[in-house]
């Protein structure tokens, strides 16, 4: 951050708290740009408007910090929300010549097959009521 978005994030906040008056908004300026100088502003910006949103202090430039990556989690996990899901490619394709009822009735004999390996099963009849499908 520069001096010129140190000073803006400081009268957003201030705007904020309109109770809380800063004594020397140029020695506050000048710590808070020590401080926050080595972050991207708009990091600064996301967490300082997290924290405006959650607590009804004035913060100082530490709890801005500590808030930086839960805010980017938040804004990152709101940008995934706004993109269009993602076609998933087929995994697997039918082998020609069979139906793909075929298809799916050898899957679902192969689930069964490797489940019964797993859980260590001979009895088709116990595994049954585990498997979210019939046979």
């Amino acid at each position: 951050m520069n001096r010129a978005e140190t000073v803006k994030l400081l009268a957003i906040i201030s705007a904020n708290y309109p109770n809380i008056k800063i004594q020397d908004p140029s020695a506050t300026a000048s710590i808070w740009e020590q401080i926050l100088g080595g972050y991207q502003a708009d990091a600064v910006l996301r967490a300082a408007k997290l924290h405006m949103k959650t607590s009804p202090y004035f913060p100082n430039p530490a709890e801005i910090i500590k808030l930086i990556p839960r805010a980017d989690l938040i804004a990152r996990s709101d940008k995934m929300a706004l993109e269009p899901p993602k076609k998933k490619a087929k995994v697997t394709a039918i082998p020609d010549g069979m139906s793909e009822s075929e298809f799916i009735d050898n899957f679902i004999e192969a689930q069964i097959e490797w489940e019964k390996d797993m859980w260590g099963d001979d009895d088709d009849d116990d595994i049954a009521g585990f498997l979210p499908y019939e046979k």
